[in-house]
């Protein structure tokens, strides 16, 4: 997936995030690292960090930059928002009831 695009499909973000986790396990690795070391550093069993690794388990943004940094990477997330609404924004002045 480019940068500053939203996936056509949830497989197609699924397979951002196992590039994303690929890279970091790959750092991990070079680093001399291990699962254990890693989930060490978590407070987390080593089965989690498996998991996470293999996509089984898909974390939250919080728990993603978490393990990257244990993992030895450095991650920095950029927002791409768009300047339009979204449909539960209100178009217009609020009605108050009663006028």
């Amino acid at each position: 997936m480019r940068p500053g695009r939203k996936p056509k499909s949830p497989r197609e973000g699924s397979q951002a995030l196992q590039a994303l986790l690929g890279a970091v396990s790959a750092t991990r690795r070079a680093l001399g690292r291990s699962q254990t070391d890693v989930a060490r550093a978590l407070g987390i069993d080593q089965s989690v960090v498996a998991r996470i690794e293999r996509g089984a388990f898909r974390p939250t943004i919080g728990n993603f930059l978490a393990y990257a940094a244990a993992a030895g990477a450095e991650l920095t997330v950029t927002p791409n928002l768009t300047l339009e609404p979204g449909p539960w924004v209100r178009k217009g002045p609020r009605k108050r009831e009663g006028t």
